[in-house]
C-alpha cells in the first residue's frame, strides 16, 4: 500500500502529485515515514487528511491550504475525537513527538499543547467514519443532501450499502452491497 500525495513547493511550477511507499508496522510510523520522506524531497508544507472523512467539502481542504499561509499549523477536529486533517509547516510536523501524541489522538488538545506558542488555525469539526452507526449517519447525510457535487463516489458507493441490524446483537449492523 502507499500514500497519495499532492504537495506545493515553494514555487507554483514545481507542484506534484507522487505516491509515497509505506514503511512501519504501525500507523504511527507509517504517518512519521510519509513526513521524513516529503521533508527529504523538499516539501516545505503539507496537509494531510484521514481518510475516513470522505465527504470532507472541497472548501474545507481550500480554507485548510490557504491557513498554512498565515499560520504554522492547521487542524480539523473530529467531533467524537481526534483529527480529520493536520497541516503546516513540514519541519516543525516532521520534529513533533508523534509518540506522545499519538497516546492521547482522540483529544485534539494534545496536539495543540505539543504546538504551543506556534500560530494554529483550528477548521470547523467534522464527523469521520469509525463505526457503523458513523456510516449510517453519512448514509443518512448523502441521501438527504441536495447538492450532489459533494462526494459523488462516496455518496454512489454508500447509497449501494443495505445496512440491517443483528437480530442476536442490537448494536451490530451488518451491510450488504446492492447492485
Amino acid at each position: 500500500p502507499c500514500i497519495h500525495c499532492w504537495a506545493s513547493q515553494p514555487s507554483p511550477d514545481k507542484q506534484h502529485a507522487s505516491d509515497i511507499i509505506q514503511e512501519g508496522s504501525s500507523f504511527l510510523e507509517r504517518f512519521v515515514h510519509c513526513l521524513h520522506t516529503l521533508k527529504e524531497r523538499q516539501i516545505e508544507s503539507v496537509v494531510i487528511l484521514g481518510s475516513d472523512t470522505p465527504h470532507l467539502p472541497a472548501h474545507v481542504l481550500a480554507d485548510a491550504v490557504n491557513a498554512i499561509d498565515s499560520h504554522t499549523f492547521c487542524i480539523g477536529p473530529a467531533r467524537a475525537g481526534g483529527l480529520y486533517l493536520i497541516g503546516g509547516n513540514l519541519t516543525l510536523l516532521a520534529s513533533m513527538p508523534w509518540s506522545q501524541i499519538f497516546n492521547h489522538w482522540n483529544q485534539p488538545q494534545a496536539f495543540l499543547s505539543a504546538t504551543a506558542g506556534e500560530k494554529t488555525c483550528i477548521l470547523d469539526p467534522l464527523d469521520d467514519i469509525d463505526t457503523p452507526d458513523d456510516l449510517l449517519h453519512l448514509m443518512m447525510l448523502l441521501s438527504l443532501h441536495i447538492d450532489f457535487s459533494i462526494a459523488p463516489n462516496t455518496r454512489g458507493m454508500v447509497l449501494k450499502l443495505n445496512p440491517t441490524r443483528s437480530t442476536e446483537n442490537t448494536r451490530t449492523i451488518h451491510f450488504q452491497i446492492v447492485s
